[in-house]
């Protein structure tokens, strides 16, 4: 079950990079999540911009991993212990390896490759299923009433959203939601057309607050990382952390506009109720109201008395600039370093009787400059020809002969 165009090599690399990719990816994960545990207390216009950075931080690294290579940036990092460094030991064996000798089984690298792309290419299907029936119903979709897009435009100059915004109706869809990265458009149930003008502006206000913050091309871009390390916990906790803090930052931009908290909180339990034995909002797409952390909505409303109206502004540029230095901070080591095992693994291993181990530790010791002399050293005295030949390829590579005496270790 061999990938076409790839050799057993090639394929044990590109596993080895999305296994190191996924350590990498706890970098910022971890980060955010110590971050949003120490400002817990916090607005969470705050907490969002958290989780904002952690999405960009991995989107950032994602794009220096795919171009590092043809700019021969990345550099070595002995950063993972024994525990975690097996699977990278056994596709390295099979990467050096051209013969199924030494116990090297090498058509499980192209099986894992496989496995690995058909597990994109689902969540990417995922993802493209829940986008067509938005497009659909936003296409049969009706204009909004005059009094609806009079208040939309009231609403616009009240949080200052500059973008134009369609607004439609729709009888497809329960509760509003907001769809569009590029024009975005609101769209509100058949049901909404009726209701109070307190909660008509409330919900309005709601949406455009997703307009305003890009929360949809956010959104999209943290599921399209889910796609790309769809085998990974931590990357969906992260699009849900962030899924449910830009409900709550939209919610106190809300709150902080003048609609009453009781009101509002009518309002999310109200549309919540539509949701009863209807069609689930697909999650690409903001949408104001579920039955998931409706609670956790609800409490952080009645809460919210006394929250300075610059909630309603959104976060400050200061705390945007610090938010973006740290993501581009976090996503230079995650997108440039390739892992390699500490240098005890790699000493071990070249004590291996396997001469896979040993070749495979030549060729990490040689991507250093501080162990280059251990390289030279087993590309002249190691016992067996092939560790020998891969010793001194690794070296050639570097512009180091191997042809010098050897180095005492």
């Amino acid at each position: 079950m061999a990938i076409p165009a790839l050799s057993p090599a090639d394929s044990a690399n590109v596993v080895a990079q999305v296994y190191g990719t996924s350590l990498l990816a706890l970098l910022p994960v971890v980060a955010a999540g110590l971050a949003a545990l120490a400002l817990r207390g916090a607005p969470a216009r705050v907490r969002v911009l958290i989780w904002r950075s952690a999405v960009g931080a991995l989107a950032g690294a994602a794009l220096l991993r795919i171009l590092g290579g043809g700019l021969a940036l990345p550099f070595t990092a002995w950063a993972v212990p024994a525990v975690l460094a097996s699977p990278l030991v056994a596709l390295g064996r099979a990467q050096v390896s051209t013969t199924p000798a030494g116990g090297v089984d090498q058509g499980l690298p192209a099986l894992l490759l496989l496995l690995y792309v058909a597990g994109v290419a689902v969540a990417l299907l995922r993802l493209a299923r829940a986008v067509a029936p938005l497009r659909a119903v936003v296409g049969r979709a009706e204009p909004a009433p005059r009094e609806w897009l009079d208040a939309l435009e009231r609403c616009r100059a009240r949080l200052g959203v500059q973008r134009p915004v369609r607004l439609v109706v729709s009888p497809d869809l329960p509760v509003p939601v907001t769809w569009g990265t590029w024009r975005p458009i609101i769209v509100v149930p058949v049901a909404a057309i009726g209701w109070l003008p307190l909660h008509r502006d409330a919900v309005l206000l709601h949406e455009l607050s997703h307009v305003r913050s890009a929360d949809a091309l956010v959104q999209l871009a943290a599921r399209l990382l889910c796609a790309l390390l769809w085998f990974h916990p931590a990357i969906w906790w992260v699009a849900a952390r962030l899924r449910a803090e830009c409900e709550l930052a939209c919610d106190e931009r809300v709150v902080a506009s003048g609609i009453r908290r009781s009101d509002y909180a009518e309002l999310l339990a109200m549309a919540a109720d539509e949701l009863r034995g209807r069609r689930v909002v697909p999650q690409v797409a903001p949408a104001m109201s579920s039955r998931a952390g409706l609670r956790a909505r609800l409490a952080a409303i009645m809460v919210s008395e006394g929250r300075a109206l610059a909630t309603a502004r959104g976060p400050g540029r200061a705390h945007v600039a610090v938010a973006a230095a740290l993501a581009v901070a976090v996503a230079l080591p995650t997108g440039l370093a390739q892992l390699s095992p500490t240098r005890k693994v790699l000493d071990g291993l070249l004590r291996d009787a396997r001469w896979e181990s040993r070749a495979y530790a030549v060729t990490r010791l040689a991507q250093r400059a501080d162990t280059l002399a251990v390289a030279r050293d087993a590309a002249s005295r190691d016992p067996d020809p092939q560790v020998r030949a891969v010793a001194a390829r690794a070296l050639a590579r570097r512009g180091v002969a191997s042809s010098s005496p050897p180095a005492h270790r």
